[in-house]
């Protein structure tokens, strides 16, 4: 079997808000950064004005409970991820557990997400916690009024029309990213624009997204997908699809005890292998 080049996407992810881009710690949005522009003044189509002004209405409700399934395929074999939290908007706190699946190999791992700072527990470390360098795609880093911050003219969305998601009527919305618009409109400069431009050169073509809003003018469910250049010949996709249910749900989550958490640099010592094996 052939070993699986999983692409890094960090960049395009960061340029474009797919994959759930976005930041649970970003300082809120003034009165007229919330109030979403006409479609008509904004250049964008009516459905991508709706989709932009669900964001910031399922972010209004504060909180909710968030449930993850990912994938990433490349070289006939597959990452999956599944995970379930709740979530605060407003202050980025997050409780829950994620489940990756890498070519049979399953490990759990419970996480929590208290002022910026995600922490860990998987079986490797017990009933102690370590601190992850980066946020958990899809739970961590969710705020829904910034998953679309960067689609003005970017984003073909159209109606597709009523659907039942999980006995919840909503309308789908259906279109696609053009990625490379995405990053002119990002901002980006420096070493981060140029990373993001290497990664946007592995993309092949559009990004496919699916949009979910119920009768109350809230995302309940987002799909997307990528396909890049796996840097071998192949092809690697990356998709995702998340769930938003029980809005305002209670969120109330502590950092773990300092007695409990491990410094990720000693684990693999710990484990009785050098670190970095």
């Amino acid at each position: 079997m052939r070993s699986v080049r999983f692409p890094s996407l960090a960049a395009v992810v960061a340029a474009a808000g797919i994959g759930l881009a976005g930041c649970a710690s970003s300082p809120p949005a003034t009165e007229a950064e919330s109030s979403p522009p006409a479609a008509e003044s904004s250049g964008r189509s009516g459905a991508a004005a709706t989709i932009q002004q669900a964001a910031q209405r399922t972010e209004s409700e504060q909180t909710a409970r968030i449930r993850l399934e990912a994938a990433i395929s490349a070289n006939d074999q597959e990452m999956t991820t599944t995970g379930e939290a709740i979530v605060d908007f407003d202050n980025g706190a997050a409780e829950g557990s994620i489940t990756a699946d890498v070519s049979g190999q399953t490990q759990t791992m419970s996480i929590r997400q208290v002022d910026g700072t995600t922490y860990l527990q998987m079986p490797a470390v017990a009933d102690k916690w370590i601190t992850s360098p980066t946020a958990i795609p899809g739970i961590t880093d969710t705020d829904p009024a910034t998953l679309f911050q960067n689609f003005d003219n970017v984003a073909d969305f159209a109606e597709v029309g009523p659907e039942d998601v999980e006995g919840v009527a909503t309308t789908h919305y259906s279109g696609s990213l053009d990625l490379a618009s995405a990053l002119s409109a990002s901002g980006l400069s420096g070493a981060d624009k140029k990373q993001a431009e290497q990664e946007l050169a592995k993309v092949k073509g559009k990004a496919p997204i699916d949009v979910w809003v119920d009768d109350e003018g809230r995302i309940i469910k987002l799909v997307q997908s990528v396909t890049v250049d796996n840097g071998d010949g192949g092809l690697a996709t990356q998709s995702s699809s998340v769930l938003f249910t029980d809005f305002g749900v209670a969120v109330d989550v502590s950092a773990p005890d300092p007695a409990d958490i491990v410094d990720p640099g000693q684990l693999g010592s710990d484990l009785g292998a050098p670190p970095g094996n």
